[in-house]
């Protein structure tokens, strides 16, 4: 008898053990895994390098709130596109049809030697930025219009109208690398910044 009670005894702590394991009650074996041991174990994500191409600081002289609003939409639309190796950028077809329906505003343009009121005034210097920082970092320009008149935030030859459906401005990412552009309206300048990306 005392033989039989040991081994029911023996019996019954190994069942209450592999129990206590199944169930994670033995710290370190079996059980759910452990989400700080899966976050070591896991293979880190490298990021990719960035090297910034050219940053173009433009002075804010005309602060108007229509000219200021279109600005600040045509920056929105733009902020952290990419171009490829190879791309074609297209600043009318990136940035859209300047409509009052999508919150542009009449600002000043230039037509004809004089200046006007209307819808999308402003987003050149966007353009012109844009211009002077591709050009800068070496990329190829494939479409690019002077102003009929000075403008005042950007050295002469280094400006861009656009005109949607009729003046664009175009460059390709002639760059071994993607492209990203970067856009930072601020209280008295714009900035806009080329970035290199590589895996």
């Amino acid at each position: 008898m005392k033989r039989l009670a040991a081994a029911v005894l023996s019996l019954a702590l190994m069942f209450s053990a592999s129990c206590a394991q199944s169930t994670g009650g033995t710290a370190g074996h079996g059980g759910a895994p452990d989400p700080a041991t899966d976050e070591q174990n896991a293979p880190e994500q490298t990021k990719p390098a960035e090297t910034e191409l050219i940053s173009v600081v433009t002075p804010l002289n005309d602060k108007r709130a229509g000219r200021i609003a279109n600005i600040r939409i045509a920056c929105e639309t733009l902020q952290g596109k990419v171009l490829l190796p190879g791309e074609e950028f297209s600043f009318n077809e990136s940035v859209g049809r300047r409509t009052m329906e999508r919150g542009f505003k009449k600002a000043v343009i230039f037509r004809d030697n004089e200046k006007e009121n209307e819808v999308g005034g402003g987003i050149c210097q966007v353009s012109s930025a844009l211009y002077k920082a591709a050009k800068d970092a070496g990329l190829t320009v494939t479409e690019r219009h002077g102003h009929q008149l000075p403008v005042d935030y950007v050295p002469k030859g280094d400006d861009a109208t656009v005109y949607y459906g009729e003046l664009d401005l175009k460059f390709v990412n002639s760059a071994d690398c993607p492209i990203r552009m970067d856009f930072h309206l601020g209280e008295d300048e714009l900035t806009v910044t080329l970035t290199g990306i590589e895996a």
